[in-house]
Order: C-alpha cells, then sequence, then structure tokens
C-alpha cells in the first residue's frame, strides 16, 4: 500500500499574468484566475524513457484547462451555467515513443474537480503494432471503478471497484497534485495507485504515500530557462523514494523537471497558452502535422 504526503516571471509567447510568489498570500494552483480565460495550457517535455530496456528520448506533452462535465454522463457539456454541471480540470499526458520497429503511443486523460482537485475520471489507452490496451477509472456513489482491457494472456477484460476513499489517485494524477503542494506548502497524504500509463494491466493495489514540499527553494536550469522552484518530493510511508517534481514557486506553478524510480525523466522545452481546439491557432512548438 502506497500513501504520499503532499516560473518565475514571463518568457517569449507567455501571458503576462500571476507571477505572486508562493507563500501565504499566494493564489492556490487550483484557484489561479488563469485557468477562466479559455485557453489551455501546454507544456513540452524533452522526455527519456526506457522501453526493452533501452533510453528512449522523445517529447512529452502535457496539456491542462478547465472544462465541466455532465454528471450522469461524466462527459464535457458546454451547459457550463447549469448548477448540476461538475467544474474539472482535464488534464492530458500525450507521448510517441520511438522503438526499433514501431512506436509506442500513451495518451492518459485525468478529470479532476475544481478547485478540490477530487478524482473524478481517468482513460488511458497504450497502442502500438501488438495492441491496444485500455484503462478506465469512473467514480461512483460506491466508490471507483476500475476497468481494464489489454492483449496479454491473463489481462482480458477485468474490472475492479475501490472504496470511495478521497484519498485514492493514479500516478498521473500527481502532476497536477504536486502543483497545488507547490503553491500551498502544505502535504498531501495518498493512496496511489499504480502507474495506468502501460501495457499491461494489474490488481489496483494501494500504496499510502506522501507528497511534500521541500523547506528550502532551487535554481533549476532547463531548456526553457532558469526558474526558481519548489521540490515536490512523492515518497512512500516507508519513506521509500517515488518521484521528484521541481515546481516553478511562481504561478503558474508549471513543473520545469521530472524524475521517477523507473527512470522517467522529463525537462520542460517549451509553453504556450492557446485554444488547441481551434485550428486557427497553429502550435509555436509544433510545426502542422508533426504533433503526436
Amino acid at each position: 500500500m502506497v500513501i504520499c504526503v503532499s516560473l518565475v516571471g514571463c518568457r517569449d509567447g507567455e501571458e503576462a499574468g500571476g507571477a505572486t510568489p508562493s507563500g501565504t498570500d499566494a493564489i492556490a494552483f487550483a484557484r489561479l484566475p488563469a485557468w477562466d480565460d479559455g485557453l489551455a495550457e501546454l507544456c513540452y517535455y524533452d522526455a527519456v524513457d526506457f522501453i526493452y530496456g533501452e533510453p528512449r528520448s522523445y517529447t512529452r506533452v502535457m496539456l491542462m484547462n478547465r472544462e465541466w462535465l455532465n454528471p450522469d454522463e461524466m462527459v464535457k457539456t458546454e451547459s457550463i451555467k447549469d448548477a448540476s454541471s461538475l467544474p474539472v480540470f482535464k488534464m492530458n499526458l500525450i507521448e510517441e515513443i520511438p522503438t526499433q520497429n514501431y512506436n509506442y503511443r500513451y495518451t492518459v486523460t485525468t478529470f479532476l474537480g475544481r478547485p478540490g482537485l477530487r478524482l473524478e475520471k481517468l482513460a488511458a489507452s497504450s497502442q502500438e503494432w501488438c495492441g491496444v490496451t485500455f484503462k478506465r477509472l469512473t467514480r461512483h456513489a460506491d466508490g471507483l471503478a476500475l476497468d481494464t482491457y489489454s492483449y496479454f494472456e491473463g489481462e482480458a477484460d477485468r474490472r475492479w471497484t475501490l472504496a470511495p476513499d478521497a484519498s485514492v489517485y493514479p500516478v498521473e494524477a500527481v502532476f497536477a497534485l504536486a502543483r497545488q503542494v507547490a503553491s500551498t506548502g502544505e502535504a498531501m497524504r495518498l493512496q496511489l495507485l499504480p502507474k495506468m500509463r502501460s501495457t499491461h494491466t494489474s490488481e489496483p493495489a494501494l500504496t499510502a504515500c506522501a507528497l511534500s514540499r521541500e523547506a528550502s527553494g532551487r535554481r533549476v536550469s532547463t531548456p526553457f530557462g532558469d526558474s526558481q522552484t519548489h521540490r515536490i518530493t512523492l515518497a512512500e510511508a516507508s519513506g521509500t523514494w517515488i518521484a521528484t517534481y521541481d515546481v516553478e514557486a511562481a504561478a503558474p506553478y508549471r513543473i520545469v523537471r521530472y524524475e521517477d524510480r523507473d527512470k522517467l525523466r522529463l525537462r520542460l522545452r517549451f509553453a504556450e497558452r492557446r485554444a488547441y481546439w481551434d485550428r486557427s491557432q497553429p502550435s509555436r512548438f509544433y510545426p502542422q502535422g508533426k504533433a503526436p
């Protein structure tokens, strides 16, 4: 079982919004006014991960914006003024990782309630030439349900039910939680699920963890530039290290550097805010047709 405890200034192509220092007067990440500007935040990372025992270099896209969900169907709704609609953050982790014969493609979409950041829903998919793996995590009155499908023998269609514990999160959701901890300094205790980003499925064993912020800040250099950061550490209740998140010490509290015990490493290369769904607004990072 796992339990977890809980950039400076503007760069070219960014909006000059809220460089409030982190501290008692800082606005918490989940309550930043920028989330209501109708745009999405897109962060592009130089990434290295290991597949077939070899390091693979690629770009990870981390996309986040606010939406509203229809509580009956738990899908996006345009009825944002309906009191029953559920305000959420949508966070996408998107990757295409080259290997010798074909590419691995991962997408993980996590919906977190706003501003409380409760896990509401997750969908994850993995595709490569051998097959497709899919996972769906949904919240119900009696708890969380995890449905999985895999092409591996012994991992066909399966369903698990988890207790209705608000502290249960998949590893992927911690990319948002770390930003909240950086902005408030308040540690979080979590019941952590295994990674959803995988070609395999497994029984959803929970691990008690702590997500916490170091007392002193540190300067971090990445391809995006130099940033004053807070170091956020995810560790098991026993103290065993899981991951480190270096997060901007000022709004919008982006993650500029990341590494974990599975040897995944991320370094922020570029960031932008735009309506990615608007075809008249091209990316300032990816040429047309090159995004994963």
